[in-house]
């Protein structure tokens, strides 16, 4: 039987995917030199669909369709000057095994003021199946020195 698709505003407007938003800094203790933790902050969740965050900083996967997603970031982390740290993207999937799913390594700038800070910003892609969850990591490559997430600072997940 045909069908016509023509004008119909409901499949390109549905929107599937969510971010979160960094709306207080909380300080991320870096236990262990080059070992991640997790990225600390408090996260505000901004339009999630078929998405949930069932912990501060975290998103699930909360449908069945789609699985493909691209991932944005644009974080700005405050360190001790020169030290190296690195952001991993991090997932847990259904058998509840943990993966690096994508890395970024920067070091901290030596600027004029009070704060030095590193830019981490970039996409990647990822799949996600129903229950699956994503977050991020970061590791003081360099040192102990502890880190700080700023205000602003930002992650989505949209449908690929």
């Amino acid at each position: 039987m045909p069908c016509d698709w023509d004008n119909n505003i409901g499949i390109p407007n549905t929107f599937v995917g969510g971010s979160l938003n960094n709306t207080a800094e909380v300080e991320t203790v870096i236990n262990t030199q080059g070992t991640a933790e997790d990225l600390n902050g408090t996260f505000t969740a901004i339009d999630l669909q078929h998405f949930d965050s069932p912990v501060n900083g975290q998103l699930r996967h909360v449908g069945i369709n789609p699985r493909e997603y691209v991932v944005n970031f644009d974080f700005v982390v405050e360190g001790q000057q020169g030290a190296e740290l690195e952001i991993f993207l991090i997932k847990i999937d259904d058998q509840t095994n943990v993966n690096v799913e994508y890395t970024q390594t920067r070091v901290v700038n030596n600027l004029q003021g009070g704060r030095d800070v590193t830019y981490f910003n970039g996409q990647t892609s990822v799949i996600l199946n129903q229950n699956e969850e994503i977050f991020w990591g970061i590791a003081n490559v360099t040192g102990t020195q502890n880190c700080t997430l700023e205000v602003d600072s930002a992650w989505s997940v949209k449908e690929r």
